[in-house]
């Protein structure tokens, strides 16, 4: 009964050593009307790998009648396990960041459609051990460009968008290192020696975006899904759910 048990734990374990290194994040879909508008929205992102969490916060303000400008930012940190604990730990640190620029169009009174070109700039630390590696400090950061069309339905107290996203993801650093700071092998790191030798991928990320509320507040539920269409195998996360507040302000003068 102890060996099954113990079994059963190890292999919980190695589930959770499983190694994330990106993950699709909440897309901004501001809907504008007209110009002077501004859009907040503040999330949380839970992706395929359960213990990654990101704390998301969105702004976006119409520039013009046709033209925006919109910025998010996402933070995830969190540690699991313990060094006693069949030897395995991990701690991980994540920031992504970015800005965007894009046209708008009211189609009719409740149509929308919009067009935002970006670039989001990520950066990861990790601190782990697992069951059949050594301990290793790993840091990596990439720079993704997007295109991102949104269309649906906007209302007062209904959203509804389809986000057809394009992404070209670049690992630019992706450093594994011992204790010491020394540059270690990737032999028994067969998942990250796939990114180290494939640091280019073209991303295929439509979403779901529903909003009920009112006007000036709504509640948002959002789903991605990422399509690796260059290098299916890397360790990058399928997916993403998001629920959050998506806050509309009026900034703008009364007076005409």
């Amino acid at each position: 009964m102890v060996k099954y048990i113990t079994g059963f734990f190890i292999i919980v374990i190695l589930a959770g050593c499983n190694q994330s290194y990106y993950a699709p994040v909440t897309q901004n879909i501001p809907f504008f009307e007209e110009k002077g508008e501004a859009r907040f929205s503040f999330n949380s992102v839970f992706t395929e790998e359960s213990s990654t969490r990101f704390f998301g916060i969105m702004a976006a303000y119409a520039l013009s009648d046709k033209h925006a400008l919109q910025g998010n930012f996402f933070f995830d940190s969190y540690d699991s396990g313990s060094p006693g604990f069949f030897n395995f730990f991990q701690k991980h640190t994540t920031f992504e960041g970015g800005l965007a620029f894009g046209w708008y169009n009211t189609v009719d009174e409740e149509s929308r459609v919009e067009l935002f070109v970006g670039n989001n700039i990520g950066f990861k630390k990790i601190n782990a051990n697992g069951v059949d590696k050594p301990e290793y400090h790993l840091n990596s950061a990439y720079n993704k460009l997007y295109i991102q069309q949104s269309f649906g339905k906007g209302s007062k107290y209904f959203d509804f968008a389809l986000t057809p996203a394009l992404g070209y993801l670049y690992m630019f650093r992706f450093d594994l290192l011992d204790n010491n700071g020394k540059p270690m092998s990737f032999t028994k790191f067969p998942e990250e020696s796939a990114i180290a030798n494939n640091k280019h991928s073209l991303l295929f990320e439509p979403g779901v975006t529903l909003r009920l509320g009112i006007k000036e507040v709504k509640l948002q539920i959002q789903g991605v899904r990422s399509f690796n269409l260059s290098n299916k195998g890397l360790p990058y996360e399928k997916y993403s759910i998001s629920f959050g507040l998506f806050v509309s302000p009026d900034f703008r003068s009364t007076d005409k």
